[in-house]
């Protein structure tokens, strides 16, 4: 499983046939039925990918990425959704350092909103989070 999600992300969904699509679909069917919830939501961003579409919606709210799975994936997905619009839902905000627009919710309302630069000086909530997490990630990388 994990090799089948690792090679997916070097395609270019761009370059497969309509057959070579499906055929990976049902590849993915079948492996998911024996998948945990991580290489469940490794095949569903693979899935979203192989289709090109011109929005993603990823949702990454449990986490079972390292820190080095995600900083992989976010380059790639970088370079697969170039001419796309990506939303992502997260709760860690390394999965969200990168994105043009961060928009910070507290207790469902809009508290702040700008580039993670902008909001560590900025948004107190925000960088309090952000101090905290980096600070876990940079210690379990050690």
């Amino acid at each position: 499983m994990r090799t089948c999600t690792k090679q997916l992300m070097w395609l270019k969904p761009k370059t497969l046939s309509k057959v070579e699509k499906k055929v990976l679909q049902r590849i993915w069917l079948k492996a998911e039925a024996n998948s945990s919830g991580g290489q469940k939501q490794r095949l569903s961003i693979a899935r979203a990918v192989i289709k090109g579409p011109d929005i993603y919606i990823l949702m990454i709210l449990s986490q079972p990425w390292t820190t080095v799975q995600m900083l992989s994936l976010r380059r790639r997905l970088k370079e697969v959704t170039q001419d796309a619009t990506v939303l992502i839902v997260a709760q860690r905000v390394g999965t969200i350092m990168d994105a043009d627009q961060i928009i910070v919710l507290d207790k469902g309302e809009i508290v702040g909103r700008g580039r993670h630069e902008e909001l560590m000086e900025t948004n107190d909530i925000y960088r309090e989070i952000a101090e905290s997490q980096l600070k876990n990630a940079s210690l379990t990388e050690e």
